[in-house]
């Protein structure tokens, strides 16, 4: 019964930490998608920056063009703005690094939680197992046990048993002058012969 204490001890640690897991494995579920959200957020700041840069170049272009800026100045405010560019991919790049490390999280917390499971059902298994064994061995124990001891004799018309007379002890009858009407005529017969 050694193994099955030690089974039955083992699925309980594995339900605990099974729980706990599988509670990690929720939350880490919900991490991953609020980071995908933040880089579908990013993404879209990257875009649109993106589009007010080559809008915001072809309206420097055409103030150059028109006299109303000089090409130097031009070129510095694109050039601050590229710069604010590489801040937005920068960000939008460790936002993606992000995601990624709570995708590899919760990749690893649910193989854990598979690994649990599957070992708890194998555990079961090996118990299921272990009992049918030792009921089988308990049946062949009470099977050979019964083949050893001699079987009780019980007559074929039992209910029709003839009762057997009784034994007999001594004397089998009583004589003729100890019973009745004569024993009282002899006993008074031997009374008389001792008093003469």
């Amino acid at each position: 019964m050694n193994n099955i204490d030690n089974i039955e001890h083992s699925l309980r640690v594995i339900n605990e930490v099974g729980v706990k897991a599988d509670d990690a494995l929720e939350k880490k579920k919900i991490e991953v998608t609020a980071t995908a959200g933040g880089v579908a957020a990013a993404n879209e700041v990257v875009r649109t920056h993106k589009e007010f840069m080559d809008k915001s170049k072809a309206d420097l272009a055409a103030k150059v063009k028109e006299g109303k800026m000089t090409a130097e100045v031009a070129q510095l405010i694109m050039s601050i703005a590229g710069q604010s560019h590489d801040v937005l991919k920068k960000f939008l790049t460790d936002k993606t690094a992000q995601h990624n490390v709570k995708k590899g999280e919760a990749v690893a917390l649910d193989g854990n939680v598979k690994l649990l499971k599957s070992t708890y059902d194998s555990l079961v298994a090996t118990k299921a197992a272990i009992l049918a064994a030792k009921k089988e061995e308990e049946l062949k124990k009470q099977e050979a046990q019964s083949a050893l001891e001699p079987p009780s004799f019980v007559p074929m018309f039992s209910s029709e048993l003839v009762a057997e007379p009784p034994k007999k002890s001594g004397r089998s009858k009583k004589r003729p002058d100890e019973v009745g009407p004569l024993a009282e005529t002899v006993k008074r017969i031997k009374k008389s012969r001792k008093k003469g």
